[in-house]
């Protein structure tokens, strides 16, 4: 095969004619022994797939965000998850044929203020529908909720579209990051405020993240601080967020998988809420460059850390401090009930105002 013979041209030409011969056994199409095997050298089962017998007759099929499985027959109605003026996204709903035949679907809304992306379509054609308020005339409230009905192939289904609209507070009151969904999600790039120290500063590196950019403290070689000195002595960062619930909640770090610079207690650093004096966590504490873990971490482009937090409803602030030089935050999630499973984590959940 070409891909066969082109992968060894390319391993043969690294290896022993790029740069003399320099980067000799550095490349190699196949783990050596004991490493994390690759699909290559490990293929993995593969079973026959069942024959899927669709009806000849066109059927609508509906799915929803947040829902691995479409609308059943006797579901006469589903709820997408909440939308809230803070945030002011979208949520999506996916039509399908269910069947063979031709038909044609149509959308609907009873309420003005709820939007929808397109209103009708082929069967024949799969189609995504984005649901969005009109906040300039949704009616406040905590328990608001639209009405969305997909009609098609003799069929109707109805969507709830639950809405977060508090009359207090209101999106201009707050600054920052807010609760919605069950979740806060926070870009680290996004810290509302930070404070350098002794000529050393967490910055923003551009393009380096998987959903936006990621922070270091730079210059790279500043010394070590410890968690007992980092409220007075570390570079820091602040994050401003607002929560509508009260308990214990896990908190998460989402790192670059980098390696420690300094000793073997892996990617250290700290952080604390409010006044509360700083947490020292750890990232990769103990995993090798040969593990299956570390490879796995590679792959994903992403290393995590997670702790638990007892946290009030209302105004907090989260401050993030430098022990270690090298640590490379991407993302920060505080799940208040709502974390649903996803590869890249919850969309950033930063308060907007138009």
């Amino acid at each position: 095969m070409d891909a066969e013979r082109l992968m060894e041209e390319e391993t043969l030409f690294y290896n022993e004619k790029l740069a003399g011969g320099k980067w000799r056994h550095i490349m190699a199409r196949e783990m050596k022994p004991g490493q994390w095997t690759s699909m290559r050298s490990t293929p993995p089962p593969v079973t026959a797939p069942e024959e899927l017998k669709a009806p000849e007759a066109a059927g609508l099929g509906v799915t929803i965000e947040g829902r691995h499985e479409p609308l059943r027959l006797d579901e006469a109605v589903a709820a997408l998850p909440a939308l809230d003026i803070y945030t002011r996204g979208s949520r999506f709903i996916d039509i399908f044929n269910s069947g063979r035949g031709p038909g044609a679907w149509v959308a609907r809304t009873r309420e003005d203020w709820v939007m929808l992306s397109r209103a009708e379509g082929d069967l024949r054609e799969d189609a995504r529908v984005l649901v969005s308020v009109k906040w300039a005339r949704a009616p406040k409230g905590e328990g608001v909720e639209g009405l969305i009905e997909i009609e098609g192939a003799g069929t109707r289904r109805m969507v709830r579209v639950p809405v977060f609209n508090p009359a207090s507070p209101r999106p201009g009151d707050l600054e920052g990051f807010v609760e919605s969904d069950g979740v806060v999600s926070m870009e680290a790039e996004h810290f509302t405020s930070q404070t350098d120290r002794a000529g050393t500063a967490w910055q923003v590196i551009p393009g380096l993240g998987r959903t936006g950019d990621s922070v270091a403290v730079f210059p790279e070689d500043t010394p070590s601080i410890e968690p007992r000195r980092a409220a007075s002595e570390a570079p820091l960062m602040e994050y401003r967020l607002y929560l509508f619930h009260t308990g214990e909640f896990e908190l998460t770090f989402y790192l670059m998988p980098t390696q420690p610079v300094r000793g073997t207690q892996g990617l250290r650093f700290a952080f604390g809420f409010d006044g509360a004096a700083p947490r020292e966590v750890a990232a990769s504490a103990g995993v090798e460059v040969t593990s299956k873990e570390w490879s796995q971490n590679v792959l994903n482009a992403t290393t995590k850390t997670s702790t638990h937090v007892k946290l009030e409803a209302g105004a907090h602030v989260l401050k993030i401090y430098m022990l270690d030089p090298g640590v490379v935050l991407d993302k920060i999630v505080l799940n208040t009930g709502g974390l649903r499973p996803s590869y890249l984590g919850p969309p950033e959940t930063r308060v907007k105002t138009k």
